[in-house]
């Protein structure tokens, strides 16, 4: 895996996260302040997949509530969120 600005890439785990997370604090003043205030995001685990790819892709683009629905709909029309099935 290869390291930019002392951030290994790959897999993000609770150490990958900080180490991030104060790589960024260090350049911006800002987040500094709000890393201080707050402490780190946490982190959000979730499932590897393809489900969770397209919920993911779902969420970015309408709200919380309507990825959810849009997930459950196509859900009840393929019968599971898999490549083969959509």
């Amino acid at each position: 895996m290869a390291a930019v600005h002392g951030v290994t890439r790959g897999r993000l785990d609770e150490t990958g996260l900080l180490v991030g997370v104060r790589a960024l604090a260090a350049i911006d003043e800002e987040l500094t302040g709000i890393l201080e205030r707050h402490g780190p995001p946490p982190l959000g685990a979730r499932e590897p997949g393809f489900e969770t790819l397209v919920r993911i892709i779902l969420e970015q683009q309408v709200s919380l509530g309507s990825a959810d629905a849009a997930r459950k709909r196509l859900i009840a029309a393929t019968g599971g969120v898999e490549p083969r099935k959509i």
